[in-house]
């Protein structure tokens, strides 16, 4: 069984918590993106991750510091048991093939951002993440910090870009279950899973 974990926006003493509650049976968590990790929380006069208790895989979103992943190419253990994965991997977790797409686009807060600073164009799914994809076949999950584009409808907003990026990103993937964060608030639309913040799902 897999842990599900909603955004984190660095309350990372709260995620321990969590994942420490995880019934025996389940093996490993991912975390839908905004953790907030910054590389000099990892430094040495950084403070640190507290302990987890079982390894964490996660993706980044819109409030995450997007220096600390760039070159990245391949799952790397960032800390104790915590693995960031980037855009475009696919991993089989629990005896399921679980993709993973990270990113997502500052739109409702984007006026009070600075570039550089706690926000980067990088930060947006594109279609070159989504290419990446390509011939990598039916997945069991879909691992994204934004949900596809037909969720937000209800959530009565407009879709933005990254979100039209991972509805493709869905389609080519055989339209698999799809387990996200990014909105705040916890709601399910038909093979869509949006968890709010620091919410648990188990599957």
């Amino acid at each position: 069984m897999i842990g599900f974990i909603g955004d984190v926006h660095r309350a990372f003493d709260r995620l321990a918590g969590a994942v420490a509650k995880f019934p025996a049976d389940v093996d490993v968590a991912i975390q839908v993106g905004d953790l907030g990790l910054h590389a000099d929380d990892l430094g040495s006069t950084g403070p640190g991750l507290p302990p987890l208790a079982r390894k964490v895989y996660y993706v980044t979103g819109n409030h995450d510091h997007e220096p600390t992943y760039r070159g990245i190419t391949r799952p790397t253990e960032m800390a104790p048991n915590l693995v960031f994965v980037p855009r475009g991997t696919v991993l089989e977790l629990d005896g399921r093939r679980i993709a993973f797409l990270g990113g997502g686009s500052s739109i409702i807060d984007r006026a009070v951002r600075r570039r550089g600073v706690d926000w980067w164009p990088e930060e947006q799914v594109t279609l070159a993440d989504v290419a990446r994809f390509d011939g990598a076949g039916k997945v069991d999950f879909l691992v994204s910090h934004t949900p596809p584009a037909f969720v937000y409808h209800f959530f009565h907003l407009p879709p933005d870009p990254s979100a039209l990026a991972v509805g493709q990103a869905w389609q080519i993937l055989g339209r698999p279950q799809v387990v996200c964060g990014h909105m705040h608030r916890s709601r399910e639309v038909g093979r869509v899973r949006v968890l709010g913040e620091l919410e648990v799902l188990m599957a």
